[in-house]
């Protein structure tokens, strides 16, 4: 099975929010909403067509992979953990035209079998990335939990948060894969609800941050890219209660 990200695209609708300036648009979403679930570590893109590239790099290696600043990895935990930091947001100069994708952690929680006595005990928190193994691989990797795309331009005012390990955590995989490269369901279905409900309150916030009505805002989801059946019907629901009050 393929590493399927979901996405959750958020729009400012044509002729929304006509007061709302690029500027406080970012400041909004970056000062105010993102730091409630995301931490940034990189950022690739444009600012008025001018490149921006920048990374928080820590200087430890892990099997060759550099790791981010404030990020650690231990051998009895499938994820790092990371720390808080938003400094990133700060360094992105000012425009009328943006163009960015983040990559960071997400603080939730983590969807570990309960039944696995020698991890520790695990709560919501800052994970960076996942720690990932494959069959005939020479080495691990890491793999994005989150990604944020922010946009202004002249087609559109948006923003995507993307899970690219098969919408972990909105989905009910294991942060992990098996031996045969293949996604596991979580055994604590709880804890999958409870990310999910953590997360449509953060993203229902995002009209208030902006300014804005609910009624301005369109939400999207990636719900037919879920790799169990379950988690397409889930997610579609959870979609239309994003757009719901």
């Amino acid at each position: 099975m393929g590493l399927e990200a979901i996405s959750v695209e958020m729009k400012l609708k044509t002729g929304a929010a006509p007061e709302l300036m690029p500027d406080v648009f970012f400041h909004r979403v970056a000062d105010q909403w993102l730091p409630q679930f995301f931490t940034p570590r990189e950022v690739r893109g444009f600012v008025d067509r001018v490149p921006v590239g920048r990374d928080l790099k820590s200087g430890e290696v892990w099997n060759q992979i550099e790791l981010w600043q404030g990020e650690k990895i231990t051998n009895d935990s499938p994820l790092s953990r990371i720390t808080a930091d938003f400094s990133l947001f700060g360094d992105v100069p000012p425009g009328g035209q943006i163009e960015l994708q983040f990559y960071g952690g997400l603080y939730h929680q983590p969807h570990l079998p309960d039944h696995q006595p020698h991890l520790p005990a695990v709560a919501q928190d800052w994970y960076g990335r996942i720690l990932s193994f494959g069959p005939g691989a020479s080495k691990p990797w890491l793999s994005f939990i989150a990604t944020v795309r922010l946009d202004w331009n002249e087609f559109g005012r948006g923003i995507r948060v993307s899970f690219p390990f098969a919408g972990y955590p909105l989905t009910s995989v294991q942060p992990q894969l098996d031996d045969s490269f293949a996604f596991q369901a979580a055994s604590v279905p709880d804890v999958v609800q409870f990310n999910r409900e953590a997360l449509l309150s953060v993203f229902r916030q995002l009209p208030e941050a902006l300014g804005s009505c609910v009624a301005d805002v369109s939400y999207k989801v990636d719900w037919k890219q879920a790799l169990f059946p379950g988690d397409q019907e889930a997610l579609r629901e959870w979609e239309f209660r994003l757009g719901s009050r």
